[in-house]
């Protein structure tokens, strides 16, 4: 805004707003300028006059008649609001896919156990494996994994405003949801990228490959020392997944950012 234009003549500040709610505004403002000139009469304007019946009737219309035809004139809701319902409605199914990963891999279990229970005993005996031994050690892995999963859905993240009732929502699967298999599949990808960036399983993992990229950055953009007062480089990281290395350059003292666009991983590293 041009200086002076503010109240009292100072300069105003700038505030960035959302496109969405930028959208919502615009259409607003143009919906409340098009009625108020249509009110007041604008320049050149050659409509009917007013009937008595009701204030901006055509000449013999009913009020009724007029909310019909305003009704059937009534532009189409912005794409703004669309593109925020399918917002929510994709971070809702990232959230229930969370929460129904116990039901989902106890099928897989039932399922392979189902296939092992069909097998010869010759079969079972060359495979030399104890296929109850095994079962119950799956099942209490996806216990473990479920109860950890659980912990993941938060309404923090959601791309969209969320009200009172919908916060609330994250937290408990609909009766009769059926979680899609893209995201049941996504919950599982979650799960192994856990073990290469956060547990001792993928030390090995890591170092083959966040290792050169970190020293690579020590040589072209060396971190100041530890306890100086000196800027921090900035380090953006694309595709940051559950946000290991951006936590292992804030460590070294780069000022890192992680940008992700999987609900599942930005779940995962809230």
């Amino acid at each position: 805004l041009p200086q002076g234009c503010g109240t009292g003549g100072e300069t105003p500040q700038l505030y960035v707003v959302p496109s969405a709610s930028y959208q919502r505004l615009a259409v607003a403002y143009l919906d409340f300028r098009s009625r108020a000139m249509s009110e007041a009469g604008a320049p050149g304007d050659r409509r009917r006059p007013r009937s008595e019946a009701g204030e901006g009737c055509e000449e013999g219309e009913q009020p009724a008649a007029r909310v019909a035809r305003r009704e059937e004139q009534a532009p189409p809701p912005p794409a703004a609001d669309a593109e925020e319902s399918g917002e929510k409605e994709h971070f809702f199914e990232v959230c229930y896919s969370c929460l129904g990963y116990r039901d989902d891999a106890m099928q897989e279990v039932g399922r392979f156990q189902a296939m092992c229970n069909n097998l010869a005993p010759e079969d079972i005996a060359l495979w030399g494996v104890n296929v109850q031994q095994w079962v119950d050690t799956m099942n209490f892995g996806i216990e473990m994994n479920a109860r950890f999963l659980q912990q993941l859905p938060t309404p923090d993240v959601c791309g969209a405003q969320l009200d009172e009732r919908e916060e609330m929502a994250v937290y408990r699967v609909p009766l009769g949801h059926r979680v899609a298999s893209r995201n049941a599949s996504k919950v599982r990808t979650t799960l192994r990228q856990f073990v290469r960036d956060w547990a001792v399983e993928g030390q090995a993992e890591r170092e083959a490959t966040y290792t050169p990229l970190i020293e690579a950055l020590g040589r072209h953009l060396p971190a100041p020392p530890q306890g100086s007062r000196a800027k921090k480089p900035r380090v953006l990281c694309p595709g940051s997944g559950l946000g290991r290395l951006p936590f292992d350059l804030a460590r070294l003292g780069y000022a890192a950012q992680g940008n992700e666009f999987s609900y599942h991983m930005i779940l995962g590293s809230h």
